[in-house]
C-alpha cells in the first residue's frame, strides 16, 4: 500500500534535481555508500530520528518500525529505496529540519554526481 505524501522542502534543497534523476538500484547503491560512511552510533541516531519523525507525523511505514536491524547500511538503504519507490517524498518530509537531512541527501547527491 503506497502512502500520498507531500515534501515540504520540495525545490527547496539544491541538490534534489541530481537524486531525483537517479535510477532506482543507483539510489539504493548511493544511500548504501552514504550510510556506510556513517559511525554505528551515527545510524542508531538516524533510525531514531527516523522511527521518532514518524510517530510525531502519524506514518506508519512498513518496516521502518519493525525491523531492528536498521542501523545496517545494507538494509536502511534498501528501506530507502522501497520508500522513495512507493512513498516518494516520505523519507525527505522524516528528515526534513533534522540534522540528517543534509548528511544524508547532500552524501546522495555527491555521489550521484560521481
Amino acid at each position: 500500500m503506497a502512502i500520498s505524501v507531500e515534501s515540504s522542502g520540495e525545490g527547496r534543497h539544491p541538490y534534489g534535481p541530481a537524486i531525483d534523476d537517479l535510477t532506482q538500484e543507483r539510489y539504493v547503491v548511493a544511500a548504501q555508500q552514504v550510510l556506510a560512511r556513517l559511525s554505528e552510533q551515527q545510524r542508531r541516531d538516524l533510525v531514531r530520528t527516523l522511527r521518532t519523525q514518524a510517530r510525531r507525523q502519524d506514518v506508519n511505514y512498513p518496516g521502518l518500525h519493525e525491523v531492528g536491524s536498521l542501523d545496517d547500511p545494507q538494509a536502511l538503504g534498501g528501506l530507502f529505496g522501497h520508500m522513495r519507490l512507493n512513498s516518494p517524498g516520505l523519507l525527505e518530509q522524516l528528515l526534513d529540519d533534522t540534522p540528517f537531512f543534509e548528511l544524508v541527501f547532500g552524501g546522495m547527491a555527491d555521489a550521484a554526481r560521481r
